[in-house]
């Protein structure tokens, strides 16, 4: 496919949105022969599918108060009827149910609930396991995210978290959010599960990066004896499932528990809503009704187009030369006959600053304003279109620069894909003097 075809084919799909949305008589979107026009008119349809349903939502969130007088029934998108007495105490089981994610190989009993973003579903998650246990917790934890380890670190100050008992928590990113991608070790994690001699035990894995795994099914078949463990699925439903429009904060949490436990799982389910109504915990009525439209199924079809376009982004760069380029940071991580990999690309340049970053990353986008494409400067991923940020560890101050690039291989791919490459090779160009422009660390490399 060509980049015409690529934009005809992103057009098809945000098409497809718009009829799911329901707002057809009021964006449409028509494209031409002109790759750089058409590039531009794709992301402004994105803004304008998002500004459109968001201000949907408004329309009708707003004919409803947030503690409803007797005989109001605040009303969903589809005119289904959202039942609640005070907002605080919403229930969000009509809406989460559509974003269970699949288990066909184990025989498990679930739950998915919402929390207003990853971090407060983390903490949720914690509180719920130390409250309803009544116990001390241990926490065997391989994560990246500054936020999540953080976090883990205030449990002890705080004297919440002991670590002279058996673990009894487990916290794991297939692959962690730090610089260098560090793949987490799968067979360290079922070791320490089933070493511990907890009654019951709680394995948490972020899938936030992947949307979909089979480390759960993997994890049942080599976990001793798993009846006791609790597998809680954890992720930030901004980025994979919303279809890239960045709806509405969102953590999205499902709990499974083995059938043998029925009483154990009702019980817990139980506890889990008046416990989240009890501390506030539930999404807004707003938010519930924004993301009503989404579902896993969405969300699985959208992770692998993500996935599938940062691969191909992976295997199309052709590096010849060190002088610019250390590294291309792109792991995976096999499980149980599925490859999980990155939504996005690190690569390690031969610089170190973080202001060196910042003056390679202004002068790409200024690359791009000459061609009249737009490429952002911006956190997080999981969009239809490409953006570009820098990160840096807050320790060992090593930065690299993020790619996340989209759902199609549109003009903005293919610059992207030039510029690296250009800096990739010996050869002296037009394009590379603009790259490496008032760097320091380059100076006289041309």
């Amino acid at each position: 496919m060509n980049i015409l075809d690529w934009q005809y084919l992103e057009r098809d799909n945000l098409n497809n949105i718009i009829d799911l949305f329901k707002i057809n008589d009021e964006l449409k979107i028509e494209l031409s022969n002109d790759t750089t026009k058409n590039e531009n008119i794709l992301q402004n349809s994105v803004n304008e599918i998002r500004n459109k349903w968001l201000n949907k939502i408004i329309s009708l969130t707003s004919l409803y108060n947030l503690s409803p007088w007797l005989g109001q029934i605040p009303k969903g998108i589809n005119g289904s009827e959202i039942m609640f007495t005070y907002e605080t105490l919403i229930k969000d089981e009509y809406i989460a149910n559509f974003f269970n994610r699949d288990t066909n190989d184990i025989n498990r009993i679930h739950k998915t609930t919402f929390y207003n973003n990853g971090m407060a579903a983390i903490r949720g998650i914690i509180d719920i396991i130390n409250s309803f246990t009544k116990s001390k917790i241990n926490i065997n934890s391989s994560v990246g995210y500054f936020e999540t380890r953080v976090y883990l670190d205030t449990l002890i100050n705080s004297g919440l978290r002991n670590d002279d008992c058996e673990f009894n928590i487990f916290i794991y990113e297939p692959i962690k959010y730090v610089v260098g991608l560090e793949v987490s070790n799968l067979d360290e994690l079922i070791k320490n599960i089933n070493l511990s001699k907890s009654h019951i035990k709680f394995v948490i894995i972020d899938s936030t990066m992947h949307c979909t795994t089979n480390i759960f099914e993997y994890l049942e078949f080599h976990i001793t004896d798993s009846s006791n463990v609790i597998y809680i699925d954890i992720r930030s439903g901004v980025k994979m499932d919303q279809l890239g429009l960045e709806i509405a904060n969102l953590g999205i949490v499902t709990w499974y528990v083995s059938n043998k436990n029925m009483s154990y799982a009702k019980y817990l389910f139980e506890y889990i809503d008046k416990y989240k109504e009890l501390v506030g915990d539930n999404i807004s009525y707003n938010k519930l009704v924004a993301i009503s439209k989404f579902s896993y199924k969405l969300s699985k079809e959208y992770s692998k187009c993500i996935h599938n376009i940062a691969k191909d982004f992976y295997n199309d760069i052709n590096i010849t030369s060190n002088r610019y380029i250390n590294a291309i940071l792109y792991p995976t991580l096999e499980v149980k006959s599925e490859r999980l990999s990155m939504p996005f690309i690190f690569i390690k340049f031969t610089i170190e600053s973080k202001e060196e970053y910042e003056i390679l990353l202004n002068n790409i986008i200024e690359l791009c304003k000459e061609r009249n494409l737009f490429l952002p400067y911006r956190n997080s991923f999981g969009f239809r279109f490409p953006s570009i940020e820098f990160i840096c560890d807050f320790i060992t101050n090593e930065c690299v620069m993020k790619i996340s690039l989209g759902v199609y291989k549109g003009l903005v791919y293919e610059t992207l894909l030039e510029i690296i490459n250009e800096l990739g090779n010996n050869k002296n160009s037009h394009i590379k003097s603009k790259i490496i422009k008032n760097i320091k660390g380059w100076e006289g490399n041309e």
